[in-house]
């Protein structure tokens, strides 16, 4: 299997190659400028087309998981506010607010006169609803809004949520993709109808084939420059990049592709930013050989993270060895703590009781080459020290369900990202919080009761850094980097910023304008 995979990769490149090799191997009069120009030029140059590389799991932000649903959820739907790239709280569907001294609870001042494209005009009514929705047994995020216990309203366009004990990041739970308003008493239908307050409203979806969105011309804000946004469903890179070369798509995520192809394109321009988030080797600590520390210890000690970093990402990327992505400003350098050490593996294996090694289950996700890449080298590091896994690569919706719904797995690689700050992040250890991920030792629950509950400042700082150790020396999970996001469009394509919860306002993007 992991053969076979390897060599389609191998493939790939060599077409993306021969495309990227002189004017002649794109179709068009002069190459993949003259086709992207001409692309641009026709009335399709009011269309943004982008590559996806999975479906949606539905189009209810507040009944999934999924990162590919916020892709498009964010450009329909809207947040009270919004953490913009600089780590700023800007407003959106509230205009001001309040957080209590005792962080207690806050108070929202909406804004008037905005509508759903339904033509129904937004309250504190829908917003009641729409946090409301979190908490209910379907919701992938409840475990984050359990302290959420009260609401009240005080008019159409002032609402108040109450907390059972003090929350230091309270705010900050209405900023996320899973946090936006949608109409009261709608969500029966979201998921294939989606009906939000945002600059785009939904058209219509294939399920894996296509999705379009268009402007939404009631908007309350400064409308979108660009009119219409086509989703195409892509599985491989190599095909959206030869797609962006010949000027058919606008803007795809080539994390973990190899970009020199078109690193010197001129119709191609690259957005690199170091994401919000940490791939982990995630494993289930209720497997009896996961629950042993000194067999996670020898796993992690036979893994070496450079080589993964330099063959996935080409070098894209920041070794870390806890649980906190390399850009938070509560990171800490844990790598030393278990460091790079095939021989020290082999002796803990000995120590543990298995000095042949052991066979582990390894389930990957087929539809993301980052983790089905980084999955295959582990598999083959962990192979040289006796532990065998038995690798099974399951489309994305089989390891939603399977890995993060059911917890019915041994081992896995994913990324964890998207979180505003760091209790949000680590939460996730809690015995309790349901996670796939969740250590049920118990392990990091004071720490992270503490946290959740400390308003101080340095204290809350402290805790923090205690957890980033123990978790570098236990190892519930193996961080392997934060990986640094490469996003390649057309050259004509302006104004494309990622925010911390790893989403993008399409209304902020237009399209350069011949001979500007």
């Amino acid at each position: 299997m992991k053969k076979q995979i390897l060599a389609g990769i191998l493939a790939g490149l060599l077409v993306l190659s021969l495309a990227a090799c002189g004017s002649a191997a794109v179709p068009g009069e002069s190459g993949a400028a003259a086709a992207s120009s001409e692309a641009s030029d026709s009335p399709e140059a009011s269309t943004l087309h982008v590559a996806m590389m999975t479906d949606p799991e539905g189009l209810d932000p507040q009944k999934t998981a999924a990162a590919s649903t916020y892709l498009v959820s964010s450009n329909v739907y809207e947040p009270l506010i919004l953490i913009d790239q600089n780590w700023e709280v800007q407003p959106r569907l509230a205009t001001s607010w309040e957080v209590a001294e005792d962080h207690r609870s806050v108070l929202f001042h909406l804004k008037r006169g905005v509508k759903f494209h339904d033509g129904r005009e937004m309250t504190a009514e829908d917003v009641k609803y729409s946090i409301e929705r979190l908490h209910e047994e379907d919701s992938p995020k409840k475990k984050y809004y359990q302290n959420i216990t009260a609401t009240e309203i005080y008019d159409d366009y002032t609402i108040r949520f109450l907390t059972e004990k003090p929350d230091a990041d309270l705010l900050s739970s209405f900023a996320y993709p899973w946090s936006v308003i949608v109409p009261k008493d709608s969500g029966d239908s979201l998921k294939t109808k989606p009906v939000g307050t945002g600059a785009y409203r939904f058209v219509s979806w294939t399920p894996q084939q296509e999705l379009s969105l268009t402007r939404n011309e009631d908007y309350h804000d400064i409308p979108a420059s660009i009119e219409n946004i086509h989703y195409q469903i892509i599985p491989d890179n190599n095909s959206a990049m030869v797609g962006l070369l010949s000027g058919e798509i606008d803007l795809v995520d080539l994390t973990g592709t190899p970009i020199d192809p078109i690193r010197d394109n001129p119709a191609v321009s690259l957005y690199q930013k170091s994401l919000n988030s940490v791939t982990i080797v995630g494993m289930n600590l209720d497997n009896p050989l996961l629950k042993n520390p000194l067999l996670r210890q020898a796993m992690a000690s036979a893994i070496d993270k450079d080589e993964i970093i330099r063959s996935v990402n080409q070098g894209f990327g920041d070794k870390v060895g806890s649980y906190l992505p390399y850009g938070a400003k509560e990171y800490i350098d844990t790598n030393a703590a278990i460091p790079y050490d095939p021989e020290h593996a082999k002796q803990l294996l000995a120590e543990a009781g298995y000095p042949d090694g052991f066979t582990i289950g390894l389930t990957l996700p087929k539809s993301y080459p980052v983790y089905l890449n980084t999955g295959l080298i582990l598999a083959d590091q962990l192979e040289r020290v006796g532990i065998h896994c038995e690798i099974e690569v399951v489309a994305w919706a089989d390891w939603m369900q399977k890995v993060y719904t059911d917890k019915n797995y041994d081992m896995t690689v994913m990324a964890n990202s998207g979180r505003l700050n760091a209790y949000d992040f680590i939460a996730r250890f809690h015995s309790q919080s349901g996670d796939y991920i969740s250590d049920r030792s118990g392990e990091a629950d004071s720490l992270l009761d503490s946290l959740k509950n400390e308003l101080d400042e340095e204290k809350r700082s402290e805790l923090i850094r205690q957890f980033q150790t123990l978790i570098s020396e236990q190892v519930p999970v193996i961080p392997i980097e934060t990986q640094q996001r490469i996003y390649a469009m057309s050259s004509r394509l302006k104004g494309y910023v990622m925010y911390p919860s790893e989403t993008t306002e399409y209304k902020l993007l237009h399209f350069e304008q011949q001979g500007a």
